[in-house]
């Protein structure tokens, strides 16, 4: 039995020593734990500085290439304030073209056709719009008897107007056509 007792004692004796040996771990451990929470709550207490300092540094990053963008732009712009690129030089001599530029003969005798021919044909209507009517026997104490009842309504409008000067035109130049003729074979 004091063999059994001395084993008891010896067993024991171990655990004492294993708890003993964990009690010291368990503190070693809260302490580390205690440690590390310490420096969570100063790196938590830390980081909104780190934020702002970090915004910080982007926002002089950015400041510091704009300044050096607005630099080189400045010395950009004095060095050709200083070389004077606005110097003009004559690089040819001034010639009078070949031909006139204006007035263009072509384009005025276009023109002049197809205003002529407007004009001419709003003043053929505007006669035979607002002109003069015509003349009833009846209303004409001195008037010719017209050869029918169609030539007396329409003696003197317009388009008969103009056809009769055509006719008094083709009878004059047909005249003086004859003279000079007559003045050509007794000249020779």
């Amino acid at each position: 039995m004091v063999r059994v007792y001395q084993d008891s004692m010896v067993a024991l004796l171990k655990v004492n020593s294993e708890i003993a040996g964990l009690l010291d771990l368990v503190k070693q451990q809260e302490q580390e734990i205690s440690t590390v929470n310490r420096d969570l709550t100063t790196l938590v207490s830390k980081q909104t500085e780190f934020e702002r300092l970090k915004r910080d540094v982007a926002q002089a990053t950015l400041n510091a290439e704009l300044y050096a963008k607005r630099t080189t732009e400045e010395q950009i712009n004095a060095d050709l304030r200083s070389a004077k690129l606005t110097n003009i030089r004559v690089i040819q001599s001034a010639t009078t073209p070949l031909r006139a530029v204006f007035p263009n003969g072509a384009q005025f005798l276009g023109l002049g056709v197809v205003f002529g021919l407007i004009l001419g044909a709003s003043a053929s209507l505007m006669l035979e719009m607002y002109g003069p009517r015509p003349v009833s026997d009846a209303t004409a104490p001195d008037a010719p008897a017209a050869p029918g009842r169609f030539a007396a309504a329409h003696a003197s409008t317009p388009g008969a107007q103009a056809n009769e000067l055509l006719r008094k035109a083709a009878a004059y130049f047909a005249m003086a056509d004859l003279k000079r003729r007559a003045r050509t074979q007794s000249g020779s």
